[in-house]
């Protein structure tokens, strides 16, 4: 069973202690518009691609104009996978322990086997990551870990990073473009990173 062109629009989603919404295993062609996401225990907007039940791949999903804040914990928006996702026009805000985007293939799923890709347009990022969350792990306002490829941000503008402002935790990384992209502090907790990136 898929879920197929669904649609949330115009909606209030509070005080969770997981993910605001999460298009998961063969969720496609759906979308989260319009809506406020806030103080959610984990990724406020998420698409996680799983293979559970032999699901299939996940492809054409869209968050917009949707604004996010107060997550304590992952990402405002988080993408692990899938292909043709649209990500614009959203204003993510005070990731108290979180980062603002999230990307990563931590979890077991199709992970990012994209050959449309997936576009970030459009979006503001405020006071996003953290030097270290609830886990005691830190996250960069844009974070990036593991096998992540084909993806393509169009101007972004970050400001007020606790941590840093985008990260790459690692080396498995392909054809990932960053056009227009305004960094207006960050680094602003003073803590010193323990990490390698490159």
């Amino acid at each position: 069973d898929y879920s197929d062109d669904v649609k949330v629009v115009n909606c209030r989603i509070r005080n969770n202690l997981a993910d605001g919404v999460n298009f998961c295993q063969g969720t496609s062609n759906a979308a989260v518009y319009n809506c406020s996401i806030r103080n959610n225990g984990d990724d406020g907007l998420a698409m996680w691609n799983n293979t559970y039940m032999n699901a299939k791949d996940e492809k054409g999903n869209i968050f917009a104009y949707n604004t996010i804040d107060f997550v304590w914990r992952a990402g405002g928006i988080a993408i692990y996978g899938g292909d043709g996702h649209k990500i614009y026009n959203n204003y993510i805000c005070d990731m108290f322990m979180a980062s603002g985007i999230h990307l990563n293939t931590t979890f077991p799923g199709y992970k990012f086997g994209n050959t449309t890709g997936i576009s970030f347009d459009n979006n503001i990022l405020v006071r996003c990551g953290t030097p270290k969350e609830c886990w005691g792990r830190d996250y960069a306002a844009i974070d990036f870990e593991q096998e992540v490829k084909n993806i393509v941000f169009n101007n972004t503008q970050i400001y007020d990073s606790p941590f840093t402002a985008i990260r790459l935790l690692g080396t498995s990384y392909s054809n990932i473009t960053f056009n227009d992209t305004t960094i207006l502090g960050a680094g602003l907790s003073k803590q010193i990173s323990d990490f390698s990136s490159s």
